[in-house]
This record gives C-alpha cells, sequence and structure tokens, in this order.
C-alpha cells in the first residue's frame, strides 16, 4: 500500500533506499536538447539556450515528450536545476517566470528555485499522447537556468507512482521539500494542489514525519521513517 499526504514546506523521511531500474546515462553520454525539441529517448535533458552559460532573457521555450514505445505509462522529470525568477512578494504567484506541463495529469504552475526535486507525468494511454514543457520567462535581466531530466517509466516498473501522485519516494529515508523551497529566501508558491506519495518497503507499515528543527540550515536528521 503506497501513503499519501500533502506537503506544505519541509519534511524528511528515512527509509531502505531500493535498486532502480531506470536507464540512466553517465556523465559523458548526456543529450541535452533544448527549445523546440521532441524528446523521444530515456534520460535526455531539456535545457536553457546556451547552457551551462544562463539565459536571460524573454522568450518561451518549449520541448515535447513523446514515448519511445507503448509501454510507457510515466515520465519522470527530475530538476537537477531549475533556476527561475521568484513569484512577486504578496501573493506568491509565479507572474513573471513559469515552468508549465501541458497534455498529462493536472501540474501546478511553479517558477523560482527547485534544484534536486522532481514530478511524475502521466503518459498517457497508446502511444501519440505528447506532453510539452514549457519555460516562460518574462525578464530579460534576470540569469537563470534549467536541466530536466526526462525519464521514461514503463508501466511494469516497481518505481511507477501510483495514480494521483506528482511527487513519489521510495526507500527507506529521504527529504521532501515544496516547489521554490528555501531557508531564508524562498515562499510558497500559491495554487499548489497536488498529491505526494511514499511507496510503503517490504516489512514496514507505517510512516513517521518530522519537521526539521531549524528552517535556516540544512537538514541532516532522518526526520521520517517506515515504522516496523
Amino acid at each position: 500500500m503506497d501513503l499519501a499526504l500533502e506537503v506544505t514546506e519541509h519534511v524528511v523521511y528515512k527509509q531502505r533506499e531500493p535498486k532502480l531500474n531506470f536507464l540512466f546515462f553517465g556523465d559523458d553520454m548526456e543529450v541535452m536538447v533544448s527549445c523546440r525539441s521532441t524528446i523521444r529517448e530515456n534520460g535526455t535533458y531539456f535545457v536553457n539556450n546556451g547552457y551551462p552559460e544562463p539565459f536571460a532573457g524573454t522568450d518561451s521555450c518549449q520541448a515535447t515528450l513523446v514515448k519511445a514505445n507503448q509501454d510507457v505509462c510515466q515520465f519522470r522529470l527530475d530538476f537537477h536545476q531549475l533556476n527561475l525568477v521568484r513569484p512577486e512578494p504578496i501573493n506568491h504567484i509565479c507572474n513573471t517566470d513559469q515552468f508549465i506541463v501541458s497534455g498529462g495529469n493536472p501540474v501546478p504552475t511553479i517558477c523560482g528555485k527547485s534544484n534536486g526535486n522532481h514530478m511524475y507525468i502521466d503518459a498517457g494511454a497508446g502511444v501519440d499522447n505528447p506532453i510539452t514543457l514549457s519555460v516562460v520567462t518574462g525578464d530579460s535581466s534576470f540569469q537563470r537556468n534549467w536541466k530536466i531530466r526526462v525519464l521514461q517509466i514503463p508501466c511494469t516498473s516497481l518505481n511507477r507512482a501510483e495514480n494521483g501522485c506528482l511527487q513519489y519516494f521510495t526507500g527507506v529515508a529521504g527529504q521532501i521539500l515544496s516547489f521554490n523551497y528555501d531557508p531564508t529566501s524562498g515562499a510558497q508558491l500559491s495554487n499548489q494542489d497536488y498529491g505526494i506519495c511514499i511507496r510503503a518497503e517490504r516489512n514496514f507499515c507505517g510512516v513517521q514525519y518530522t519537521q526539521c528543527p531549524d528552517p535556516t540550515a540544512a537538514c541532516n536528521s532522518p526526520g521520517m521513517q517506515l515504522v516496523m
């Protein structure tokens, strides 16, 4: 049984780390594409124009995700880098820069900094259900960058998320952070309504959560763990 929860800021958990069955690319084999590209290969990176140099300009940069075959049920987006303009300070709405996912399950629009976070996107039935990733930039002076790895998850994979899970965590330990989380300058984004799920590992029957004791420092203690 998988466990679902809503997280507003920063929570950590502890479980056993499983072996993943994704196909990963080594550093010397990275495939990177930028705006107006189509991604079919597992492990491809969607990056900003001119990467690794930052991009300062106004644009709508898009990449289309296409399943490699009909046995793919989900895309996992790993934000190795996502540094966009932060939300406006009053209502915390992303009205300058936006990261948008279109064509799959409902995904909230995000902005700001979300390095190390991830999303799971439903790939739909068949092979002709393209998903579009869009990075809309509205400030020509801000130095932004992004590097997003796209993994294709087979329908039979143990790492396939349950329906309704925008984020899916496995193993007996880890950390959960809201998008744009920053202990010193981040703001919780508005209009965020999504599911976060944790896979129940073998021989465990519950999950214990602990908030980081000091919001201005990195949280290194095992704050969430499965309970036998």
